[in-house]
């Protein structure tokens, strides 16, 4: 497992015993070691995103819209 998640869920821990801690990270980061290490610890998750894809890119276009108007509403 990367140095800087074994920090950040020592800090987490540290600060919030009981608190789910849930990394979310892109598919570079997506790696036998990572998911087996992080499988092992208590209230730990690790979620990965897939790289991009221009086939769904295109239908997906009117949902990344909708999100990107309502973000900036509010």
């Amino acid at each position: 497992m990367p140095d800087i998640i074994k920090l950040l869920i020592t800090d987490i821990r540290t600060a919030w015993p009981e608190t789910l801690i849930i990394f979310r990270g892109d598919s570079r980061f997506s790696n036998p070691e990572v998911h087996s290490r992080i499988d092992l610890l208590e209230n730990v998750m690790f979620i990965t995103g897939p790289a991009g894809n221009s086939r769904l890119r295109k239908p997906a276009q009117p949902v990344i819209d909708e999100a990107e108007k309502r973000y900036k509403a509010t």
